[in-house]
């Protein structure tokens, strides 16, 4: 890759040759003009650049085969459409095509300019944080890091476990004021309840048995800095008072003292649990989770965000690189993992890469190697249910539950596929056809509907109607389930 950010364009317009004058961009800038496909592609061979524009005029007949082939051959580059008509569909998920966004025709060359100057700027946050992806929810995340990073208010981070949330309140502490001093990690729940005072606020000499001298706490070394406290779900209602007290007073005391400290840090929260929910049970203060949640940042689950699954597989092997050398991924074992749930999130896909790495015999990650793991995984949460939680019961829920979704939005893709075909003029499909079509996938689309709702219904049962145990049962958030309860009039 060049020096600084390059960014490439295909397109024909005289307004975009312009672009190559360096008097336009910033220091650092790499632009080049493409006017004909192969000539990019060509160049794609050997050099792989930041930003890929892409004129909708020169691509639209075959548009998302050219966008799927810069996507395998450049997975860290983020894919833009440019000049694309409003009505387009592709607005309403960018990320189903593999693009980190697009822009109608009246956006001006000026405004285009503009708005790569945007993306450079999340690129770098993103980049110097270690966050790897090419989702618009990167870009959502990139945006409000920028916005929040300078000040000093507290962060509360949510999302499931292994969604980046330590990555993420460390890129806050990174791109902040507070960046030449400590940033202090602390896992609440790995902390026995009957030490987690003295550890967070340090103790005085004599203050119990065992306290030979004084010994400062997590907060005093973050002093000047950021703490983040992981798993914050998990703190008692007492130890919950004082850090609402450090939070609106900025002092602490010791254990064991009378001395006044002042708390000069930046405190960011994460949780993989439902803290409304807690403060409902009365196992959470709400006047603690108000005052967390003045800014709240959400990871999103990578099932949500497959396009970001090649990226991330492909910096975990460039991690690699300097052990094993070269290892490649296979296109159709890019697609399996892309369309694999990942339950563990991004931990489990730099785990399961790493694995095969090691393992591989000819510095390749087949589509085999992917099919194995995914056997493995299920024929350990079947027969192991005191390790993963789940009885072999349980996990026939998760896996139906996920395989009716997944099937159902293959069918909701196939119709939106054919339908797109017979409007571009693609396939010569009648309108009749369409409608007959349609005839036939909407009754499908019912009975999967209805199969879901039984299958939610039997998770219930099977947890004596204990939300937060069936959403556990069938593998997903208590909020989805209390969507879904509401969506059947099941509540």
């Amino acid at each position: 890759m060049d020096n600084g950010f390059s960014i490439w364009i295909l397109s024909q317009r005289p307004e975009i040759f312009e672009w190559r004058d360096r008097d336009l961009w910033p220091d650092g800038y790499n632009v080049v003009v493409f006017e004909k496909l192969n000539l990019l592609l060509n160049n794609l061979e050997s050099r792989h650049p930041d930003f890929i524009l892409l004129d909708w005029e020169i691509i639209s007949q075959n548009a998302h085969p050219i966008v799927s082939k810069l996507s395998r051959n450049s997975p860290l580059t983020e894919l833009y459409l440019i000049y694309l008509p409003e009505e387009s569909g592709i607005y309403e998920d960018p990320g189903n095509w593999n693009l980190s966004g697009a822009y109608p025709p009246d956006y001006t060359s000026q405004n285009l300019r503009e708005k790569m100057k945007e993306n450079v700027d999340l690129k770098k946050i993103l980049n110097n944080c270690g966050i790897i992806g090419r989702s618009a929810h990167h870009k959502r995340m990139a945006s409000v890091l920028k916005q929040i990073s300078p000040t000093d208010a507290t962060v509360l981070i949510t999302g499931e476990s292994g969604t980046g949330k330590e990555i993420l309140a460390h890129a806050i502490h990174a791109n902040s004021n507070r960046s030449d001093n400590p940033f202090i990690s602390v896992n609440v729940a790995a902390i026995s309840e009957s030490v987690m005072e003295s550890e967070l606020f340090g103790h005085e000499k004599g203050a119990f048995t065992g306290a030979d001298r004084q010994r400062a706490g997590y907060f005093e070394a973050a002093s000047g800095g950021s703490i983040f406290l992981d798993e914050i779900g998990d703190f008692k209602l007492d130890l919950q008072a004082r850090l609402l007290r450090v939070l609106e007073q900025k002092t602490f005391f010791r254990v064991g003292g009378n001395q006044q400290i002042r708390a000069d840090m930046r405190v960011i929260c994460a949780t993989n649990r439902n803290l409304k929910d807690l403060v409902d049970e009365g196992k959470f203060r709400s006047d603690l989770y108000y005052r967390l949640s003045v800014i709240q940042m959400n990871t999103e689950p990578l099932r949500g965000r497959p396009e970001d699954v090649h990226p991330l597989a492909v910096h975990f092997l460039q991690e690699l690189k300097p052990d094993l050398g070269e290892i490649r991924i296979d296109s159709d074992a890019v697609t399996l993992l892309e369309r694999y749930s990942w339950p563990g999130n991004v931990r489990e896909l730099k785990n399961f890469i790493h694995s095969a790495a090691y393992l591989s015999r000819d510095k390749r990650i087949t589509a085999h190697n992917v099919e194995e793991f995914i056997r493995n995984t299920a024929r350990q949460n079947r027969s192991l249910p005191v390790v993963t939680g789940k009885s072999g019961e349980q996990a026939d829920f998760e896996m139906i539950y996920r395989a009716l979704l997944s099937l159902a939005r293959e069918v909701a893709e196939m119709k939106e596929i054919m339908l797109e075909s017979a409007n571009h003029g693609e396939t010569p499909v009648q309108h009749g056809d369409i409608r007959d079509t349609e005839m036939e996938i909407k009754p499908q689309v019912q009975t999967l509907r209805e199969m879901e709702k039984k299958m939610i219904e039997r998770a219930l049962e099977a947890a004596s109607s204990n939300r937060k145990l069936a959403a556990q049962y069938l593998g997903i958030g208590e909020r989805t389930l209390y969507r879904k309860l509401k969506e059947y009039g099941l509540s």
